[in-house]
């Protein structure tokens, strides 16, 4: 467009057709100036329908203020350029028409050639997204198989031994499906809490909570998960209440919690340490597991991300991406760094419920 308008003094307009409309074209200006009105649009949106010159110096709408040219290729019409004439005074001779012919041919093999281009990326990205999406099903099938394969396990031993397990064997089948049972809880309750933030359906219902309290309800609703670990609580005693959904804020702790336990050796400590600042409540989950590369941690939080390693760690990757909304939706913040020899930090800022909140 610049070049043509550098070469005619004039300026030019690009009409392409509206994605979002059908019928219509989309006008693309060189100069912010140049003003385009519904007679305008009007004309080339005739120009393009019956792919004729029209306009300033044509018989058609001759007494419009621009010519206009369809841009048309091997494929069709793709668009119209429109050459406006100042003041309807200026007359191309016909020197300046063919030239202006052959501009609008360049004009739409150059325009055809990005449209085929774009179509080239779009296509590029679909294919990337449908094989992530192939992937994150595989993935989640996986995760939600795995726990419900057990349990199926465990009943069909018990329903097949009946009468002859003694106690503890009967008690250790019933751990295992419980423990399994609770994974698929974890996974499903993630599941519906991502679908939730991505339709705006998450609804928060606050009420005054202590940290102490919501920290022990999540190592409760962990369960045998816990067992097997030395965890180090260190609360300070002066903590204020917080304003929270407790249901959610339960979660939000069991997600990390989860994520450190699967990331860490089993018999190794995680500490759980709160404090007040400045109005703030901060929260560390740490664990002494295998940390995240440097590389990644800008990424823990992003949905279905998954830290690469070569242990076969499962998981569908939302737990932290779910947590991050929670904690942003009660106007809270949530970060992760590596820990002083080794191990990951998982900090929760939360502000302190205010006087109208306790009430």
């Amino acid at each position: 467009m610049n070049r043509t308008r550098d070469t005619f003094e004039n300026e030019a307009i690009i009409f392409l057709p509206n994605p979002q409309s059908q019928n219509s074209l989309r006008p693309y200006i060189s100069s912010p100036d140049t003003k385009v009105d519904e007679m305008d649009k009007a004309a080339a949106l005739w120009s393009f329908q019956h792919q004729k010159i029209i306009g300033h110096g044509t018989d058609t709408l001759p007494s419009s203020r621009a010519r206009y040219f369809p841009l048309v290729t091997a494929r069709g019409i793709i668009g119209v350029l429109a050459l406006l004439e100042p003041g309807q005074t200026l007359e191309l001779s016909l020197e300046q028409e063919h030239l202006m012919e052959a501009y609008a041919d360049l004009a739409a093999v150059a325009i055809e050639g990005i449209l085929l281009a774009q179509e080239a990326r779009n296509i590029e990205v679909l294919k990337a997204s449908e094989k992530l999406q192939t992937a994150l099903l595989g993935s989640i099938t996986h995760d939600l198989k795995t726990p419900l394969v057990s349990i199926i396990g465990v009943l069909s031993s018990i329903q097949e031994a009946k009468i002859k397990l003694d106690e503890n064997a009967m008690n250790k089948l019933i751990k295992v499906a419980r423990t399994e049972a609770d994974r698929l809880n974890l996974l499903i309750t993630n599941l519906l809490d991502e679908s939730r933030l991505e339709t705006g359906t998450f609804k928060i219902a606050r009420q005054p909570a202590e940290v102490q309290d919501l920290v022990g309800a999540a190592l409760e609703q962990l369960g045998q998960e816990t067992a097997s670990r030395e965890i180090k609580i260190n609360l300070a005693d002066d903590l204020p209440f917080i304003a929270v959904d407790v249901t959610l804020m339960v979660q939000v702790q069991v997600n990390i919690l989860d994520n450190a336990f699967k990331y860490s050796l089993s018999n190794s400590m995680v500490e759980i340490q709160g404090q007040t600042k400045d109005k703030v409540v901060v929260l560390e989950i740490a664990d002494r597991g295998i940390g995240i590369p440097p590389q990644d941690l800008e990424h823990v939080f992003d949905k279905f991300y998954r830290v690469h390693r070569p242990e076969k760690i499962t998981g569908t990757g939302l737990g932290l991406s779910i947590a991050k909304g929670i904690v942003e939706a009660h106007g809270g913040h949530i970060e992760a760094e590596n820990r002083p020899g080794g191990g990951t930090i998982i900090r929760l800022s939360l502000p302190v419920a205010d006087s109208a909140d306790l009430k």
